[in-house]
């Protein structure tokens, strides 16, 4: 699994996390975690889908759920982040 931060037009510039799994490209978390599990979780429960430390914090079995989330979303060309959009910037990758 690889971490970007990352910050783009879609989001107001603010940071925001995705996610790869193995080859697949980087998706974003949130608009994933949304698409996959139909909840939003409020600011406490989600903080996970924000912030690469807090994610990294939440350990395996979070991940896990990530990894999931992920996969299911792989194929959605709308869940995927575009490099080559204006304004697009990645902020650390891991």
């Amino acid at each position: 699994m690889r971490i970007y931060r990352y910050a783009s037009r879609e989001g107001g510039f603010q940071p925001r996390v995705a996610v790869a799994v193995g080859d697949g490209p980087p998706i974003d978390l949130i608009r994933a975690w949304d698409e996959v599990t139909g909840t939003r979780l409020t600011v406490g429960e989600g903080r996970f889908l924000l912030s690469v430390v807090r994610l990294i914090e939440q350990g395996p079995e979070v991940w896990s759920e990530v990894r999931d989330v992920v996969r299911a979303t792989s194929d959605l060309s709308d869940m995927q982040l575009h490099p080559d959009e204006e304004g697009f910037r990645i902020l650390s990758p891991l």
